[in-house]
């Protein structure tokens, strides 16, 4: 699956959050900020609700195909990074919580950079997240990484990975055959690598070994762009359903 940089901008209009104010004048006077993005990457795919600072950012639609669009972010103080499931409430910018009594998502906190573009990755398995204590490393969690600027040549690509396949453990991820990528844990991203732009073959193996995971993938790397290939778990087995097979993909971002 590929996903590539919408250019519609979104403005979150919560005190909390808000990036554009009304100056004298009646213009908009940007405040310092930041611009962040989200993608929906958890296993067993329900409906979610990405939550910044207390207050709904980015519905289902918009986190799971495609990626979506940015919006503003102040960063004159940290913000924190969170979730709910269930359907997110349409009449304000609230959110009533449809997790299990007494659970709480997990929470990221962290001060974005001033005129810095961002991605929030949902990634993990929901019915990991426990009510009290630590949460397990499988739990769904967000997590917070900066875009990457373009510095490529013509006719390459710059390439990182993102682990967001819970069970999979530690990956290696092979284009063209080659490991350019290795020994990722799960909820990790890989350092940046240099890679040919064009038609590509993307396979990821655990990590040391010839044990396949994902299959040899066709995907097209655009030339001088960066890449994230996010390494997915779509299904696995829970409790509740413990005939629902476990199964491995790769999701492609553009920055």
């Amino acid at each position: 699956m590929y996903f590539t940089r919408q250019n519609t901008y979104l403005a979150l209009l919560s005190a909390a959050t808000v990036a554009l104010v009304s100056g004298c004048s009646g213009s908009q006077t940007p405040k310092a900020n930041a611009q962040i993005r989200a993608i929906d990457a958890a296993t067993n795919g329900q409906t979610t609700t990405v939550i910044i600072n207390q207050s709904e950012a980015f519905g289902e639609q918009q986190i799971s195909s495609p990626v979506s669009g940015y919006l503003y972010v102040q960063t004159n103080t940290p913000s924190t990074f969170s979730y709910t499931s269930g359907t997110p409430k349409a009449s304000d910018l609230t959110y009533t919580s449809d997790l299990p009594t007494g659970v709480v998502a997990p929470v990221t906190t962290q001060t974005l950079t001033t005129g810095a573009l961002y991605t929030e990755y949902l990634v993990g398995r929901p019915d990991q997240v426990v009510a009290s204590g630590a949460q397990p490393a499988s739990a769904m969690q967000v997590l917070v990484y900066p875009d990457v600027a373009r510095s490529a040549s013509t006719g390459h690509t710059t390439v990182r990975v993102l682990d967001a396949a819970p069970n999979a453990g530690n990956v290696d991820v092979l284009i063209n055959g080659a490991r350019v990528a290795t020994n990722v844990p799960f909820a990790s991203l890989s350092s940046i690598v240099a890679a040919n732009s064009g038609s590509v073959t993307v396979q990821v193996n655990a990590t040391g070994t010839s044990t396949v995971l994902v299959p040899s993938t066709p995907l097209t790397f655009a030339d001088t762009a960066v890449e994230t290939i996010i390494v997915t778990e779509p299904t696995a087995p829970t409790a509740a359903s413990a005939t629902t097979a476990l199964t491995y993909g790769v999701k492609q971002i553009e920055d």
